[in-house]
């Protein structure tokens, strides 16, 4: 077994699914396109967004006319930062233009952003 195989062991010990998450800083993204509820004109997805303290969550549809995104309730007891909920929506857009240009609507989608006002480690 050569070096890179030996790598690849340590990293995927490494990358657990609590890591992938909840970030020890910023807002982490995640969107599944969910197969089970397909609208007649768009797509449906399960969002979890992510802080270090809180984790919300929610569907939503985007409309493949006009690429609307249209996001459910939030879980918990509070909304997730507006900055967060922006990149969501951002993220989504970002999937219908892939749509619009031919490709088929992404199967899972996974951002790390960093709050406002903070440094990119």
């Amino acid at each position: 077994m050569g070096q890179a195989a030996g790598n690849r062991g340590w990293y995927a010990a490494a990358v657990t699914e609590r890591s992938l998450t909840s970030p020890e800083h910023g807002g982490r993204l995640l969107a599944r396109l969910r197969t089970d509820a397909q609208p007649r004109a768009g797509a449906a997805y399960a969002v979890v967004l992510s802080t270090e303290s809180s984790s919300w969550e929610t569907h939503a549809v985007v409309q493949e006319l006009d690429g609307r995104v249209e996001l459910g309730a939030w879980s918990g007891d509070e909304a997730p930062p507006a900055w967060l909920v922006q990149a969501a929506h951002a993220l989504l857009r970002g999937a219908w233009q892939r749509k619009r240009a031919g490709h088929p609507w992404p199967r899972r989608l996974a951002r790390w952003r960093p709050a406002p006002g903070a440094s990119e480690p």
